[in-house]
Order: C-alpha cells, then structure tokens, then sequence
C-alpha cells in the first residue's frame, strides 16, 4: 500500500541520485536540497537560476487512485529573493515577513543542517548562502499562515509499468485587492502598512512559478526512470480572485485570471497513461 512515507523514499532515491551526478545536477538546475519533517515531509530546493527557494511539500498520497501505483498531491511555495520581479507580487503581509528576522536564518552548523538535513562541520561550499539561507527560520515559522508563498500545486501520479503523470494546477496570477481602509502591523523588526480601498495587495505568479519547478523536475525524473516526456496537454477555465477587508477573503469570477492545468506523460512507450480523474478538466477549455 502506497502511503506518504513511499513517496517520500522514491523522493529521496531520486534527489540522490540527481545529487551525485554532476550532470544530473546541473541539467535539474538544483544548487542545494534540503530533506526536512514538520507536519509531514517537504524538501527546499535551490535552483542556479533564480535567487528564491522553493518548499515542496507532501501534503497527501493514495494507492489505486485512477489505476496508477500511488498518487501525490505537493503545494508548491516559493520564497523569493527581494530582489526578484516576483517578489513585488506577494502581499503586503509576506513582504514584510520576508524581509523580517523570520528569514535572519544561517545554515545550522551540527545535525539537521537546513541545507542538506545532515551532518557537517565544513559549510565553506555553501558561501553563498552563509548569510541567509531564503528559508524561515524552524522555530519562528510556526506563526506563518500556511498560505504564504503559495503558488498552486503539483500531482504526481505513478505507475510502475507504463511511466508517471506530472500535473500542475494553477492559476494564472493569485490575486487578492483590498474593499477598505485598514492597517497591517508590523511584527518581527518590521514596520507595518495601511491599506486603501482598491489597492492590489497580492498579485503573485502562480502558473509561471510552479511551471520553473516543474521542467526541472521533468528533466531529472526523465533521467531517473530512463523515459522521456512523450505528451504534454494544457487545459484553461475562468480564475477567481479575492476582495479582502483586511480580515476575511471574498472569492469572485475574474475576467482576466484563468485557471491553468498542464499535464506533462513520460513513460516508455508512446501509450496513453491511465486518465487521472480531475473535476477541473469536466469545465476547463484545451489550449493544446
């Protein structure tokens, strides 16, 4: 039976194996990893093109679903650099959390290293990120809203014989603007904003962020199982955004967000996968 801890393992065979090939690494793009356990397992990923750190999280697995081995459900978050574009399009709030001590975070120097969850006494090939690692710190995250940094998600959906399913499912842009006037405060070192009526506070990258993840891991899995990606299919519907008053969300249609599936099929030969049951794609419109 097919649980979290199965994916985790086929996780961690593939990273070390992505890791302990120089090629491998450089054609993933992957700088450092980092394996870590808070309410269920998740790695930090550092990509050599973007200055950010990436969060996948496994927040949940099943056996049988759609006639696949297993299938894996990971939120994806990224945590960019304040010098990035996309950093402009996170809300207020994680703006202010990111540039707060919540981020002061150095790469540990005994066991649980958040660079690579081991043991080391030697960080001098982490030099770049000896100042802030871009991750939060273990103990001040715990106040972080789940939501923050969040991007949209990525299935996985694998099977022993035939090859694996990666879907991302996204959105366009995760948009949030502001009905009245209300303060935000500040916390952590940092100084609070007021916010005015109309006034975007959230316009993040969803599609386009978690897609930079995905064709690095596509390349690597590719690589790992010694299949290619044989298909890719592409699915649009109307988006939503949201109004806030500074306490609540509101969702409403958008005329200029769209919902965004992609399916990318690798397997070893040019044979349709098992369809993965998806409500989505019922109402969503083939750009293919």
């Amino acid at each position: 039976m097919a649980d979290i801890t199965t994916v985790e393992g086929m996780m961690n065979q593939f990273w070390l194996v992505m890791l302990s090939d120089e090629k491998n690494k450089q054609g993933c793009g992957i700088r450092y990893l980092s394996h870590m356990w808070d309410k269920g397992p998740y790695w930090y990923i550092w990509l050599t093109e973007c200055q950010g750190v990436y969060k996948l999280e496994l927040s949940s697995a099943t056996d049988g679903l759609s006639n696949y081995d297993w299938v894996a459900e990971f939120n994806v978050k990224y945590y960019p650099h304040p010098d990035e574009e996309w950093f402009q399009g996170l809300s207020v709030f994680e703006q202010i959390c990111r540039h707060s001590e919540v981020f002061d975070n150095q790469p540990a120097k005994t066991c649980g290293c958040v660079v690579h969850a081991g043991c080391h006494s030697h960080h001098d090939k982490f030099s770049d990120i000896l100042e802030q690692t871009g991750v939060p710190n273990l103990v001040l995250s715990t106040d972080m809203p789940p939501d923050f940094f969040w991007a949209g998600k990525l299935i996985v959906a694998y099977h022993k014989e035939q090859g694996t399913l990666f879907r991302i499912k996204s959105q366009t842009r995760w948009r949030v603007t502001t009905t009245c006037e209300y303060n935000i405060p500040g916390f952590a070192g940092c100084d609070g904003k007021t916010m005015v009526e109309g006034e975007i506070d959230r316009d993040y990258a969803g599609f386009e962020i978690v897609q930079f993840l995905a064709r690095r891991l596509l390349y690597g899995w590719s690589v790992f199982h010694t299949y290619p990606v044989r298909k890719v299919s592409f699915w649009k519907g109307k988006g939503v955004e949201f109004n806030t008053d500074g306490v609540g969300l509101e969702t409403v249609a958008s005329s200029d967000i769209h919902k965004i599936l992609a399916d990318y099929e690798l397997k070893y030969f040019d044979k349709p996968l098992p369809e993965l049951d998806d409500e989505d794609i019922a109402s969503m419109q083939s750009i293919n």
